[in-house]
């Protein structure tokens, strides 16, 4: 599919000296998540994203985003930082709902982090056709 829309992206975040800065609550690293992944994404498609895809990967109806272990994935593709959410729809639309604006708490968090998203309007993005599932065994309900 190919239209106008959006590229977000976020990375984990990495200090001057290479290391992952720590939360001021302790001694939790604080990256990006499935769960921001996952809360963006559910941000664009309210806002009328037509197609999504995270790193390249097409999501459609039953593609997840979740952690398994250390790594994030979609569906079955393990994805690494950085993150790159391309959004087809009205550009000027998904960048609002995903901006600073609409959305500071979210973007205070991220930053005591030193996550800082990225977002970009594009006049055209393509993207590949979800992988579609197979069906192994149906069967009428009665």
């Amino acid at each position: 599919v190919e239209g106008e829309g959006i590229t977000l992206t976020l990375a984990d975040p990495i200090a001057a000296d290479g290391a992952l800065p720590r939360e001021t609550s302790g001694n939790q690293i604080r990256v990006v998540t499935d769960a921001d992944l996952q809360q963006l994404v559910n941000l664009l498609w309210q806002s009328g994203a037509e197609a999504i895809a995270v790193n390249d990967y097409r999501l459609g109806m039953q593609t997840s985003i979740r952690t398994a272990g250390q790594t994030i994935l979609i569906g079955i593709n393990s994805i690494e930082s950085p993150y790159v959410i391309k959004a087809i729809g009205n550009r000027n639309t998904l960048a609002d709902a995903v901006s600073a604006e609409r959305q500071p708490m979210l973007y205070e968090s991220y930053a005591e982090s030193g996550i800082y998203p990225q977002v970009a309007k594009s006049d055209s993005i393509r993207l590949e056709a979800a992988v579609s599932g197979d069906v192994a065994h149906a069967r009428r309900s009665e």
